[in-house]
């Protein structure tokens, strides 16, 4: 599998083991014929002639009129619906029969404290087929395809049976071979493929509480709301509003375009047979939306439909302009493509201007708002199979978003933004917080995923650069995780500390959206191939997974929470900035007649930032950079090592600034404010983590490799090394001529390192199991010859008792 192949959240078609017809049939199998009673010989006749048996129903059609009565509520459009009391028809045309419907299924509404990660529930493709006097409703697949005509296809059909969701007996038939079947049971009844069950932790669902609320039909959709009621294991109720959305595919899939791993793009693959390699081949199409030029022999011209979002009414007035101002960012990066005006961002119609417009509709790309303590935000998409086109994609903003970038923007740009030195932060500071997080939601919902590269790209000298940072923010993509500027300093004069669109936007977007000739996605490779090539000589342009895939995953430069091409460079630069929020943390948060709440919460986001700015030197460590270069472009190699002199300098640099006590972090005007113990153990953990990721499997099997394989050929930092770096920086106290003493810190600290190489003889088969025992060995050496040295009571009690730990770690036998 290529390294960018990634699903959207919604945008995948979930597939489920194969369910028979009868399961959910609507016809209820006849029940057994009871034994008949023999009937009483009347007084005075012959016997009666036997009672006939019960006959079984025959479920035939019965005249249009019976089923679709006068007062039917009825409305037209791609399948007529008829509302008939608490029942509901659908009358499928014939056109409709065997063509692909995309089944959406969504929360309108739900009750409190039963809130899931979304809206979402399912999302499927499915057809009508007419079989005599019945209508199945069958799931289709399109993961596995044929190139060719021969006998290929016709083996594909044997193992690509498309399993059936429900069975209808025909009502009655309508004008033109229409079908008339009662849907009611396939929305009042528990279809696992339409189920909200696991979503809202319910096990069964009550019909006698189920309603159907709203039906609407449109001429490509059809619309409606259904009240469920379910049970959860305790019994306790569970209401919640189900929006299902049938809308029809396109009935000409919209030209696909091949994926590439240098470019990033959610995207639909499946195996294709029967072409020129003797092999299976998997395709990958990019997910995007549908974007023709009205003039296409222009350079730049308006589409002929613009990729539209509507905000909700949910969403706080207050927020509309920088919510817009976050969706049309990206016309920026569309001129590149060709298209001027390709996004549009605009308030709902109302029901004077389109009377029927529901912000649940499929068709429509909405912007959401929920009342949810989430910190986050995210975009799905829903997307036709066949071409990977973006039908819709509706982001989906939770309120504790908000808090969040406060969070960030506080511990990360506040140095630089006196603004932020208050909290909490006024409406045109967080406004465009916010419109940074609808930028990168809008992204997602184009296609975009996670460029983790984008970050490292950036020298730390353009990150001090007021005329740079004011053009690009702070990355080369909006779609990273770098947040916001901790690298600039306060004399720098940088005022814009947060992400824009950036360059890698513009490629990419050029790169998956421009209007290529050609009638196949074949025809287009040679022109995308010589535009991705621009990122050989310009790494802004690189795009990378990181910790998405692993195949990324020791890359230093693809990580979330980064900023600049060096952190050996923007690591001293982030921790003064952390030492300056130190100073007015207190003032910032609290306010007379307030408790210290917000100011423990703020504290413990400092600790977590300071951890992430240091596990970015971490990271160097044992690491590689890749190089997304194709054969005979750019680079030989994809994998190449982090230099030797590198890695050790990273090293030198955590054992003095994380593994030493941190003292600054340490303030008793902050944390005895906060509980009366265990403040200090957040500091202790962090650096805890940091040592144990240090140690950690993983790395040492990426050192091993780099050893056997670039040993002799250039330098390298082996992993014997980093074991004995790490060892004399965590017991550097062990060297001292005279009067040994080890703070609470380092003592707690050092209880660790030894857990964590114990742990290594029983739990490793790799390298690091020897050479963990050689270090447990060297530091039970060291102990020894420190405790004559050593008039501390705590130091010694502590050296003894490790002393202890080694010798049955290592002698687990001994008496």
């Amino acid at each position: 599998m290529t390294i960018s192949r990634i699903a959207a959240i919604a945008a995948s078609i979930s597939l489920v083991s194969l369910v028979t017809g009868a399961v959910f049939a609507q016809t209820p199998a006849p029940s057994p014929s009871p034994t008949p009673t023999p009937s009483p010989t009347p007084k005075g006749g012959a016997p009666a002639p036997p009672a006939r048996p019960p006959q079984p129903p025959t479920n035939k059609p019965k005249p249009y009129a019976e089923v679709i009565t006068k007062e039917a509520k009825t409305d037209d459009g791609i399948i007529k619906t008829h509302q008939i009391d608490d029942k509901v028809y659908f009358e499928i045309p014939k056109a409709v029969y065997d063509k692909p419907i995309l089944w959406v299924t969504t929360f309108s509404r739900i009750q409190t404290g039963r809130m899931p990660f979304g809206l979402e529930v399912q999302d499927r493709v499915v057809t009508w087929e007419r079989r005599g006097d019945k209508v199945l409703l069958r799931s289709t697949d399109y993961t596995m395809r044929s190139k060719t005509d021969d006998g290929t296809r016709q083996s594909l059909d044997l193992l690509n049976l498309q399993p059936i969701l429900m069975v209808f007996n025909v009502a009655a038939n309508g004008p033109a071979d229409s079908a008339v079947i009662d849907a009611t049971p396939i929305l009042t009844t528990d279809v696992n493929e339409f189920s909200p069950k696991r979503a809202l932790g319910v096990v069964r669902l009550d019909s006698a509480r189920t309603f159907i609320e709203t039906v609407k039909s449109f001429p490509t959709n059809v619309e409606l709301n259904v009240l469920a009621t379910y049970a959860d294991a305790n019994s306790n109720s569970v209401s919640a509003v189900l929006h299902h959305s049938l809308v029809a595919l396109p009935e000409k899939p919209m030209k696909p375009r091949l994926e590439d791993s240098r470019v990033g793009f959610f995207s639909t693959g499946f195996n294709e047979f029967g072409g020129d390699k003797n092999r299976v081949e998997e395709t990958v199409y990019i997910n995007r939306f549908r974007l023709e030029k009205k003039d296409p022999t222009a350079v730049l011209s308006e589409p002929v439909k613009p990729i539209t979002w509507y905000i909700a009414p949910e969403v706080p007035k207050k927020w509309h302009p920088y919510v817009k101002a976050g969706v049309e960012a990206w016309n920026e990066a569309f001129e590149a493509a060709g298209f001027k005006n390709a996004v549009v961002c605009k308030d709902p119609p109302t029901k004077e201007q389109e009377p029927d417009f529901d912000v649940d509709d499929a068709r429509y790309s909405v912007i959401r708002w929920l009342p949810s303590e989430i910190l986050n935000a995210y975009g799905p998409s829903l997307v036709d199979p066949r071409s990977g086109e973006i039908l819709s994609a509706s982001p989906k903003f939770f309120h504790n978003i908000l808090k969040l970038q406060e969070l960030w923007y506080f511990t990360q740009a506040s140095p630089n933004d006196p603004r932020a030195q208050k909290l909490p932060l006024a409406t045109d500071v967080i406004g465009p917080l916010l419109q940074y997080v609808v930028t990168h939601e809008i992204g997602h919902c184009l296609g975009f995923p996670h460029n983790k590269k984008a970050s490292s790209s950036v020298p730390v000298r353009l990150l001090r650069d007021p005329e740079w940072t004011k053009k690009w923010g702070t990355e080369a993509s909006v779609m990273d995780y770098g947040r916001f500027n901790y690298v600039a300093q306060p004399t720098d004069g940088v005022t814009n500390l947060i992400p824009k669109i950036g360059p890698y936007d513009v490629f990419a977007t050029e790169w998956g959206y421009k209007p290529l000739p050609g009638d196949d996605p074949e025809s287009e490779k040679a022109e995308l191939d010589t535009i991705a090539q621009r990122q050989v000589s310009n790494p802004m342009l690189r795009f990378g997974h990181g910790e998405e895939t692993r195949e990324s995953q020791g890359d230093p430069g693809q990580r979330s929470e980064d900023l600049g091409s060096d952190p050996l460079e923007a690591t001293p630069l982030g921790l003064k900035n952390i030492d300056r929020v130190l100073q007015y943390i207190v003032a910032a948060t609290t306010k007379p007649g307030e408790d210290y709440q917000y100011l423990s919460e703020m504290f413990g986001n400092l600790v977590g930032q300071r951890q992430d700015e240091l596990s970015n030197v971490a990271a160097l460590v044992g690491g590689f950079t890749q190089t997304d270069d194709h054969y005979q472009q750019g680079g030989a190699e994809v994998y190449t090592p982090i230099p030797a002199g590198k890695q050790k300098q990273a090293v030198a640099f955590l054992m003095a600034n994380a593994f030493n006590t941190p003292k600054n972090m340490l303030r008793p005007d902050i944390l005895a404010r906060i509980e009366s113990s265990g403040a200090t153990d957040r500091v202790l953990q962090s650096q805890v983590s940091l040592l144990i990721g240090l140690l950690s499997e993983s790395r040492a099997k990426r050192m091993v490799d780099q050893e056997l394989l670039y040993k002799g050929k250039q330098p390298i930092y082996t992993l014997t090394e980093l074991m004995n770096d790490t060892r004399k920086g965590i017991w550097s106290e062990l060297v001292t001529p005279q009067n040994v003493a080890i703070d609470a810190y380092r003592r707690g600290l050092q209880r660790q390192y030894v857990q964590a190489l114990g742990a290594r003889l029983t739990t490793s088969a790799s390298e690091m199991r020897p050479l963990a025992r050689l270090s447990l060995m060297d530091t039970q050496v060291a102990i020894k010859a420190a405790l004559p040295k050593t008039t501390d009571r705590a130091t010694k009690a502590h050296l003894l008792d490790c002393n202890q730990m080694i010798q049955q770690m290592l002698y687990p036998n001994k008496g």
